[in-house]
């Protein structure tokens, strides 16, 4: 609300710079430096044409005023013996046009009719007065109540969106908790599945020693001939060698299952760790809770604590009013001075005002720090474990390259192995086609035997009846070897059977490489993550570092608002003692100004400072966002790893099923092989007929066996190659998927913490006018509840040489 002060009647005769013109603040400034000295009153009587004759000092002086029964106002001046009760001054009434004072009947100075008192002008002028300055003390009074009001208020909101923030984050990680519970429990399984595979490997090790045993006896009885030639001993010599690779292999194996068992013992123990340090951040949130409840019974108290005071305030203004009124005539004799000195009080409580308001915007400023430094540590830790599920992803994708690198080493040894056989096929061809020719040389000879046996059949008519028995033995030798022909394909077929087992033993025992490999990088993982968390501890002290420059320029600033302070004070106690004229006045309201611009500024470069300490807290919110998203995409991850760990059992199991096949196969074997002893002794005289037979059986089945070989292997290699490809594809698919949902994701809280940002910024110049408007306008009191409420450090006691040095500066 404004108002209007009456304007110059005659510009001509009021002195140079003195004049009531239109205001419409309620801070205005009169310039009557250059009257003499006399009192205020009269130097606006003369800027209004009023004669100086008329306008003596006895005019201003206390009178009294006494109603008779009728009503009627006698304006006789006061006398000493008069009653004190009805005594009034113009300056300490404060409600002039109340009802309590027409009801009262309490007379004032513009009310008054004296026939030697002041005139119409003089009644106008004190009215102008009376009323410009209760507008203006109800409008600050009630701007200052609502802006506490709506202040009070903003802060309950601001707490409890903090609350509702840190709950939120209280289900985060709980949230966290059982996805770490949930890994733990993947990890105890792969351990159980690591033991199962380090049996496994000696059980198929003593099972393939047995298999090759009874091959070399088979082998052995089968061609008993054979034995002493090359062909044998190469076949011995690439069986020994065989035998060594595989020891090799089991021992490689054994010392790669060791050292997978220590490293699951050093991922339990570090998850050990991360369940303390999760412990210790659910207590910390507790604590954070119980504080969050303490501070808003803090702000309830202080509430009530606020109207208790405006309660008892009001009391105490309607109990004063009655004494003031009973004042002595002695106080109104001196209303100019005591004019001056109420102006020289207002200004010192608008100083002390001042430095309430500065000192809770310290305060204030210390709070947000508080919280600045809270979410930083959240953020940190965000961080940590984002940066974490970062670095497992990218060894993931390490292992998924390795893995690559494996299967297409498993598809060049699987080419090159067929590449073997058909040069077996080869030599086996040429072996065959020698064989053909020594059983022409033998025909040849048996061509020339039967002549000579034409000519001895005169010799032999008498020996064929023992012939005939003798070819009834050889028929019945001859359905012998068939059914031994018979067994041998079966036996041929069973190696065959067990060579496809050694060939799935060698894919396990990569597998077994494979995951080893991905240990190991687990463990570097593990390491490097060690290493990230010790720079982002340096990075956090380096942040704790700045925030403590930034506490230590905050408090210079402070103490240079003090010596402000202290410089306002000065001027006011110089202008109380000298009684300067109202041009000094003005030249120290200019200088107020002038301390209010660099105060601003200060204030603004602060401002600057949090919108960088701002900046940088968006950034690491950014980077906590991609460690999140990283991490979901981690734990997806290691649930596929742990369904390849459970069919790698399956696979496992299926293989310890076909071992204990091929033992039951072998049982059969040994009692074949009796009976192979026997058909030899039968048939030792029949030697070399039954060779040629074994020869032409043998080559015939060797043939189709390696046939049948070369195409099963075919079919494996294309069966292998066609898996491989639907598994890239699917992988850069889901890749490719989980990208781009990471990418949105991130967009989301990019905005959201923007949002967050501007908000916050929004807020902080809220307050910053809020206060700044307070420390201009309200009372001393006000700024004393604000230090109560906000518990504000005590004021720094400065030296005169101190405010010295800063009034010069």
């Amino acid at each position: 609300m404004q108002t209007v002060t009456p304007a110059r009647r005659n510009d001509a005769r009021s002195p140079s710079g003195s004049a009531w013109t239109n205001s419409s603040s309620p801070t205005e400034v009169y310039d009557i430096g250059d009257e003499e000295e006399v009192g205020p009153i009269s130097s606006a009587v003369r800027s209004l044409d009023v004669d100086g004759d008329a306008a003596g000092p006895d005019r201003w002086m206390p009178w009294t005023v006494e109603r008779t029964p009728d009503g009627a106002e006698s304006t006789a001046p006061s006398a000493g013996d008069a009653n004190p009760t009805k005594e009034a001054d113009a300056w300490s009434m404060e409600d002039w046009d109340s009802q309590l004072a027409r009801l009262r009947e309490m007379p004032t100075p513009c009310r008054v009719r004296v026939p030697e008192a002041a005139d119409s002008k003089q009644e106008e002028v004190a009215d102008a007065v009376r009323a410009e300055l209760q507008v203006d003390m109800e409008a600050l009074v009630n701007a200052a109540m609502d802006e506490m009001r709506t202040w009070v208020s903003q802060e309950i909101a601001f707490a409890r969106n903090s609350f509702k923030e840190d709950a939120r984050a209280a289900l985060q990680e709980d949230q966290s908790s059982a996805r770490e519970a949930e890994v733990r429990k993947e990890l105890q399984e792969l351990k159980q599945s690591l033991e199962k595979l380090q049996e496994g490997p000696e059980k198929m090790r003593k099972e393939l020693q047995e298999h090759s045993r009874l091959l070399k006896r088979l082998e052995e009885s089968s061609h008993p001939e054979r034995g002493a030639t090359s062909s044998d001993r190469v076949a011995e010599a690439r069986a020994v060698a065989e035998e060594r690779k595989w020891r090799l292999r089991l021992e490689n194996l054994e010392r790669s299952l060791a050292r997978n068992s220590e490293n699951i013992e050093t991922c339990l123990q570090k998850t050990s760790q991360l369940e303390e340090r999760a412990s210790a951040n659910d207590a910390d949130l507790q604590t954070g809770l119980s504080t969050l409840q303490s501070a808003d019974a803090r702000i309830s108290e202080i509430m009530k604590e606020l109207k208790q005071r405006q309660s008892d305030k009001q009391a105490q203004n309607v109990r004063k009013r009655p004494r003031e009124a009973a004042k002595p005539s002695r106080w109104a004799e001196s209303t100019p001075q005591a004019e001056d000195l109420r102006s020289l009080e207002r200004q010192q409580q608008i100083c002390e005002d001042l430095e309430a308001l500065k000192a809770s915007f310290g305060s204030a400023q210390q709070r947000l720090e508080q919280r600045l430094n809270d979410e930083s540590l959240q953020a940190q830790r965000s961080v940590f474990e984002l940066t974490t599920a970062q670095r497992n992803q990218k060894e993931e994708i390490l292992s998924f390259s390795t893995c690559l690198a494996e299967m297409q080493g498993a598809v060049a040894q699987g080419k090159t192995q067929c590449l073997a056989l058909d040069e077996r096929m080869e030599r086996l061809l040429g072996q065959l086609q020698e064989v053909l020719q020594r059983l022409s040389k033998q025909e040849a000879a048996v061509f020339s035997t039967s002549e000579r046996a034409q000519t001895m059949h005169s010799d032999l008519e008498g020996v064929s009846a023992e012939l005939a028995t003798v070819t009834a033995r050889v028929v019945q030798n001859l359905a012998a070897m068939e059914d031994l022909n018979n067994r041998r394909c079966a036996l041929e077929s069973r190696t065959s059977k067990l060579e496809q087992q050694s060939l799935r033993m060698q894919a396990l025992e990569r597998e077994v490489a494979t995951s080893e490999r991905e240990m190991l990088t687990v463990q570097d993982c593990l390491e490097r993550h060690e290493e990230r968390l010790a720079c982002q501890s340096r990075a956090s002290e380096s942040l704790e570092q700045q925030l403590q420059h930034a506490a230590a320029s905050i408090k210079d600033i402070e103490k240079e608002a003090f010596l402000e302070r202290r410089e306002l004070r000065r001027l006011a106690d110089e202008v109380t003692s000298h009684g300067k004229q109202i041009e000094a006045t003005c030249l120290e309201a200019t200088e107020q100004a002038k301390a209010r611009a660099g105060f601003q500024r200060r204030f603004e470069d602060q401002e600057d400072q949090m919108q960088r300490l701002e900046e940088r807290l968006s950034n690491l919110k950014h980077q906590n966002d991609s460690l999140l998203d990283q991490g979901c995409n981690w734990e997806e991850e290691i649930k596929s790893g742990s369904a390849r760990i459970e069919d790698l059992e399956a696979k496992s199991e299926q293989l310890e099923k076909e071992l204990e096949s091929a033992r039951h196969e072998m049982k059969g074997v040994g009692g074949l092989q009796s009976d192979v002893e026997k058909l030899q002794l039968d048939s030792s005289n029949w030697r070399e007929a039954m060779q040629r037979i074994e020869t032409a059986a043998a080559t015939n089945v060797s043939q189709d066996d390696l046939k049948q070989m070369h195409a099963e292997l075919q079919n494996w290699i294309t069966d292998t190659r066609q898996a491989l490809d639907r598994w890239l594809s699917a992988s850069l698919d889901r890749f490719q998927k989980e990208q781009g949902w990471a990418l949105q994701r991130n967009q989301g809280w990019a905005q959201r913490v923007k949002h967050w940002i501007e908000q916050i910024h929004i807020r902080e110049q809220g307050l910053s006018h809020v206060i700044l408007h307070i420390i201009q306008e309200a009372g001393p009191e006000t700024v004393k509840l604000l230090e109560q409420a906000l518990k504000l450090p005590a004021k720094p006691t400065l030296t005169a040489d101190a405010i010295r040095e800063a009034c010069s500066r």
